[in-house]
């Protein structure tokens, strides 16, 4: 997770930088990389080295928290700190709470009944797709039984994909392919298996190379995929895809909202720290935008540049929460919090089955990779929800099935 997010800050507040700096485009409608905003003098150059420094600072904070946290035992990632860490699970129960999670998907979709319970059950479907990548790579099955699945899985992911219009669901699933490949990788030095989970590697990343524009287009739509054509042109000429691709990683939006409005333009310390209490809260039945919808209402609001781009950035990362709250102690303090929330994360991720469940949902809405603090919070807390209801499921499905089989060898 920590390469993980260390990825998206290098596509977002990296690598957007330094397009800027060196195509220094002028601002068009539904660009996503030029900024008005960032314009001095008719150059990006001041915007980016302010961001740049900020940026800087809080990748080294975060190496720095890292450290510090994990020399405490609690969270000791190695082997001999996790003792046995295989779920007592079956993967019967874990399909059928994946089926009943997209039915309600599908009954969603279409339109048939909208709920919050529902909407607990069907965001339970990427934990569940988790849950059941873990299994598969911990339970010794025939080869062929052992690709089949994964494949199936990666099928389902890919539908939810369609059916959400959201490209969250097939990046999950890869980055679970990868993240049980290199544990059962770290725990087994055999060039055997090194060679295997080499290939199903590589076969998820090339995959995702394809499936990612199809993803995109299907939610852009016909008007907006020619649109981004022709700006992926303007910038990378004969290999348009690209722009797609690190449009998706749009951190740099909000650093830039930060660098328009100035520090504390939105929040004090004290209301920062309600805003924190207020993502754990519940608030069964309110309609009150998360934090991203809060930060368009705030931050976005008194940008002059909002009418250039048809898409804005929800995403807002430590340094960009840290930055508005106080500069450079804002980030101290952000990056601080949000090292424990990462490294929670990492360890419940081979705790018991409820924290997997919290941690795994955490991972699939992505806040891990490219939120800060609150956006962790508000994940933690639908998480948990998301979470009572398909332990509740799983434990009720896992013991019925322990007694038919104890049933089933009591006759014979």
């Amino acid at each position: 997770m920590v390469i993980g997010h260390l990825s998206f800050l290098f596509l977002g507040l990296i690598v957007r930088p330094i397009i800027l700096y060196v195509k220094q485009p002028n601002p068009e409608y539904g660009d996503s990389f030029a900024d008005s905003r960032l314009l001095v003098s008719g150059s990006y150059n001041q915007a980016i080295l302010a961001i740049g420094v900020r940026t800087l600072f809080g990748i080294v904070l975060f190496g720095f928290f890292l450290q510090l946290f994990r020399k405490i035992s609690i969270f000791d990632f190695r082997a001999r700190g996790r003792g046995d860490t295989t779920l007592k699970l079956g993967l019967v129960p874990v399909f059928i709470v994946l089926g009943a999670s997209l039915l309600t998907n599908f009954i969603e979709y279409t339109g048939l009944s909208q709920s919050r319970f529902l909407t607990w059950v069907s965001v339970a479907a990427l934990p569940c797709i988790g849950l059941a990548l873990q299994l598969i790579f911990q339970m010794p099955l025939p080869r062929l039984l052992n690709f089949t699945l994964i494949i199936f899985i990666g099928i389902i992911a890919l539908i939810l994909s369609i059916l959400q219009a959201s490209k969250s669901p097939i990046f999950f699933y890869i980055f679970i392919v990868l993240l049980v490949s290199f544990e059962k990788l770290k725990s087994n030095k055999s060039f055997r298996l090194l060679r295997k989970i080499f290939g199903i590697s590589c076969i998820v990343l090339i995959a995702s190379i394809f499936v990612f524009p199809y993803i995109q287009n299907l939610k852009d739509g016909e008007e907006l995929t020619a649109l981004n054509d022709r700006l992926g042109k303007k910038y990378f000429g004969s290999f348009p895809a690209i722009y797609i691709i690190l449009k998706r990683f749009d951190l740099f939006r909000a650093v830039s909202d930060v660098w328009f409005v100035g520090q504390g333009a939105w929040y004090s310390f004290p209301e920062y720290v309600g805003i924190m209490r207020k993502a754990l809260e519940w608030n069964f039945g309110t309609m009150e935008p998360n934090f991203g919808g809060q930060w368009a209402i705030h931050v976005l609001q008194h940008s002059s540049d909002t009418t250039l781009s048809s898409v804005v950035s929800l995403s807002q990362s430590s340094i960009a929460e840290g930055w508005l709250l106080g500069g450079f102690y804002g980030i101290l303090f952000t990056y601080g919090l949000f090292s424990l929330i990462i490294l929670c994360i990492g360890t419940m991720t081979n705790g018991n089955l409820f924290f997997r469940l919290i941690a795994l949902y955490v991972i699939s809405s992505n806040s891990i990779f490219e939120g800060g603090v609150i956006a962790n919070l508000e994940s933690i807390s639908t998480g948990t929800r998301t979470a009572i209801i398909t332990w509740i499921g799983l434990v009720a499905l896992s013991g019925a099935t322990t007694i038919r089989a104890k049933s089933v060898n009591g006759i014979h």
